[in-house]
């Protein structure tokens, strides 16, 4: 697929500072939202309607988990926003922004695969005996505060305070914390 369009949305998003993260998904939603409509034989991104977007929510049910099919929405709903907000299509598919037509798919909690502590207990026992104290210091770390992995890796030995105290510097929304 060749779309312009796609082009001046990531634009948008970059002058917008949304993460790295957050642009590769809505980029790669929207593209995904777009082959599907190509390979259904479905209108182009201009005359997408309320049923093409259902009909490829209802496609991404049986390979996602929910949770990932309402990010997959959301994303989508970003691109058709911004398409309206920019005068570049007649009629969003998602609804007026206040009223919207098609509401998110509902997520149920699903259970975690969380490592016991006996596991954790082991894990760390083992890389202390390989001498592997940098792994076990990692697994450590992620293990008693719960951060993302991508949080610990951008962070460097001078943000680790002599009392113990890290400070993550790019912390989700782009704001330190400790």
């Amino acid at each position: 697929l060749n779309v312009p369009i796609l082009k001046s949305f990531e634009r948008h998003l970059r002058a917008e500072g949304k993460s790295d993260s957050t642009l590769s998904h809505y980029m790669n939603v929207t593209f995904a939202f777009l082959t599907f409509t190509e390979d259904e034989g479905l209108p182009g991104w201009r005359e997408a309607t309320r049923e093409h977007v259902e009909m490829w929510l209802e496609s991404l049910q049986g390979r996602l988990r929910p949770a990932s099919v309402r990010n997959h929405y959301l994303g989508l709903r970003a691109f058709y926003d911004w398409l309206a907000f920019e005068s570049e299509i007649d009629r969003n598919p998602f609804g007026e922004i206040r009223q919207r037509r098609i509401k998110p798919p509902s997520v149920d909690e699903s259970p975690k695969d969380v490592a016991t502590p006996e596991e954790v207990r082991a894990t760390l026992d083992y890389l202390r005996n390989q001498r592997r104290f940098r792994d076990a210091a990692l697994i450590a770390i992620l293990y008693d505060t719960g951060m993302r992995a991508g949080e610990l890796a951008d962070a460097r030995m001078a943000d680790l305070m002599d009392n113990g105290d890290l400070l993550i510097p790019k912390a989700k929304g782009k704001r330190p914390r400790w």
